[in-house]
């Protein structure tokens, strides 16, 4: 049976942006205002308007158990659940049936972008103006006095048929999308399912400690601002208006020339920042805290029950498969700077006063953001069992290398971050830690330093001993060091055997392989499953050495470009995505189990369970979680979790 291809055009007051998906499909003011759809690669593509039936062609479908494609189908399948089913009487389908084009893009390299996924595979472009076109129509031409929204397509004919006809082209760069490249394996299929399932339990949050911390926020933010006006002599009248701040500061310091994050923590640093100047930076920086922003777009996005819904982005780095967060993004959340936040949110739950709250625990916006987590809480009569895969990332590593004697620490219980400072000649544990999270990669010199002396470690090193300990830790570690050589040189010689070779040749370099799949070079990981470098060439560099090059989404432009690798990249690619494997594996040994998992954030498992027995919960989670599949059964994991109320680092 042919796939049913779908795309709808919806009308709301809500902001989906603001909103997500799960939210903005239930808002009562969202509605649909068109449907374009194909069967198969190459039907007619036909259109649904509101003032129709159900199509006779698409309740057949759904009766004989068909399924529904579309480009980021949590969308569609939210918008068919919430408004085409109950408003137009379209028959509900299971999430089973829905297909995620986006996914099965995502996974074989492609970007989440339905106009760049689609230009990359030949395949239609977006329809831009028809686009803008659409971000008017979608909300309101006006709004009476008595809150009644008048819509666009109801007032001008021409331009809604010109947005169905941008309708129908979402569909063809859909389909092509969607027989351009292979179907999503079917264990990732299982994988994504598992992923929907997640995203519609949401996660409860707390709205009145949010609104309590938003209050606090707001007035501690006049504060600085009415101080940075009086400071500046209204120069800057915010703490946000930062190129008036910089001017500001420039006329008796010139060591900064911008205010980011890490120009104000290095101007802090230099005892030369004095008086009105320093003064400015501080408040600068008291000010840039994101906390404000999260509270709220957690306000925005709470739906039923008082969860948030759509956290969790499948495929989200597609260069390694692992989980994005969307919305509020618990994965980017502040690491916090105060020892008691727990106290701290039970003091602003009963409105103790501001100055008592600075007085105890410091200035009221690094209380906010120290606190921002503890928003994420488990509801009445439930508590949180959170478990962490300890190290995971060094100890694939290791692993995957064949690094033994780093394998034989973390099997022993010994603590490698000392292990490794031990191994440069030191006794800092700190030290040791930046050496095995920033050199596992081919950090050079420059930039382990910047990171060694940067939050959280502050070691304050000088670029000769950074140096040094580069070249340290590549002595000691030299089975990874030759790990990053060995998948460069496995990779090049897979690209150049496509020209050279009858049939293209499979290089292994220990626990991976690569090859190339048509134009796309592939590294088959210990799962299976495959990381994908999209029209990968073997181009020259300056020194005439051979450069490896794919198109992807270059980080800083947005763009679909020809990007650069070499050896240390592709190694981190290896390493995360194995570690990606290794907790989707855990995530669906543990649903599968009956848990109720909320989220994965980095190597954390969330998992809401009923507050009786709450340590053999968190025992059996854990045990679950050690287990490792077939294809790791020699490689030493472990974890470590805790049980409580609040979602907390």
């Amino acid at each position: 049976m042919e796939v049913l291809h779908l795309d709808v055009e919806t009308i709301s007051g809500a902001d989906l942006k603001k909103t997500g998906a799960y939210r903005y499909a239930s808002d009562l003011s969202t509605d649909i205002i068109v449907a374009s759809y194909r069967f198969g690669k190459t039907g007619e593509i036909r259109r649904w308007l509101p003032t129709q039936p159900c199509p006779i062609d698409i309740l057949d479908h759904i009766k004989n158990d068909g399924y529904v494609a579309a480009w980021n189908a949590s969308f569609e399948r939210n918008i068919w659940k919430n408004i085409l089913s109950p408003r137009y009487q379209w028959p509900q389908i299971s999430l089973e049936k829905f297909v995620c084009t986006m996914a099965q893009a995502s996974y074989w390299g492609l970007p989440l972008s339905l106009d760049m996924a689609s230009q990359a595979m030949g395949g239609p472009p977006k329809d831009k103006e028809g686009h803008s076109l659409m971000l008017r129509m979608s909300r309101p031409r006006s709004v009476d006095h008595d809150g009644t929204y008048q819509w666009w397509h109801l007032q001008d004919a021409a331009r809604y048929i010109r947005l169905q006809e941008y309708c129908d082209q979402d569909v063809r760069a859909e389909t092509h999308i969607a027989y351009a490249v292979p179907p999503l394996p079917e264990a990732e299929r299982k994988v994504y399912i598992i992923d929907q399932q997640v995203n519609d339990l949401g996660v409860w949050v707390d709205t009145d400690l949010v609104h309590s911390m938003s209050r606090y926020a707001n007035q501690a933010k006049n504060n600085l601002d009415a101080e940075m006006n009086t400071l500046t002599g209204g120069e800057a009248k915010t703490c946000n208006q930062v190129a008036k701040i910089l001017a500001f500061v420039s006329k008796t310091y010139h060591g900064v020339s911008a205010l980011d994050k890490g120009s104000v923590v290095t101007a802090l640093a230099d005892v030369h920042l004095t008086g009105k100047a320093r003064r400015a930076v501080e408040l600068r920086q008291m000010a840039a805290k994101s906390s404000t922003a999260k509270l709220a777009r957690m306000t925005d996005c709470v739906g039923e029950g008082n969860r948030v819904r759509g956290m969790l982005q499948y495929y989200g780095a597609f260069r390694t498969g692992r989980h994005a967060g969307r919305l509020i993004q618990p994965q980017n959340m502040p690491r916090g700077e105060i020892k008691d936040p727990e106290r701290a949110i039970e003091w602003m739950l009963r409105g103790v006063p501001a100055e008592m709250l600075e007085i105890t625990f410091g200035p009221i916006l690094s209380i906010v953001s120290s606190c921002l987590r503890g928003c994420l809480a488990a509801p009445k009569g439930k508590t949180f069992v959170v478990v962490d895969f300890s190290q995971i990332e060094a100890r694939v590593l290791a692993w995957e290398a064949g690094q033994k004697d780093i394998l034989d620490v973390f099997a022993s219980g010994e603590d490698v971050y000392t292990y490794d400072a031990k191994q440069i000649g030191s006794d800092s544990r700190p030290l040791g830690k930046v050496c095995r999270l920033g050199l596992g990669f081919g950090m050079g010199g420059p930039k382990f330093q910047e990171t060694a002396n940067s939050a959280p470690y502050f070691l304050g090193l000088s670029m000769d001993f950074s140096k040094d300990a580069v070249q340290g830790w590549r002595k000691a570690n030299p089975y990874i060091v030759g790990f990053w050589y060995d998948c460069q040189d496995a990779a090049i010689k897979a690209v150049q055997s496509k020209h050279n070779e009858l049939r293209p040749k499979i290089y292994n370099v220990g626990k991976v392989d690569y090859a190339m799949m048509g134009d796309n070079l592939v590294c088959k990981l210990p799962s299976g499953r495959y990381l994908v470098y999209r029209d990968a060439m073997v181009e020259t560099d300056e020194m005439g050495r051979p450069r490896l090059t794919y198109m992807g989404v270059n980080q800083f432009t947005r763009k679909w470009e020809r990007q650069d690798t070499w050896g240390g990249k592709l190694v981190e690619n290896i390493t995360q995505a194995i570690a990606r494997d290794l907790m989707v594996e855990a995530l669906m040994r543990v649903w599968n189990e009956g848990f109720q998992v909320l989220l994965t954030v980095h190597d954390e498992l969330i998992v809401e369970c009923p507050e009786t027995n709450p340590k053999n919960q968190l025992a059996d989670i854990e045990r679950l979680i050690r287990i490792n599949p077939d294809w790791a059964l020699d490689l030493p994991t472990d974890c470590d979790g805790w049980v409580g109320p609040r979602y907390r680092k």
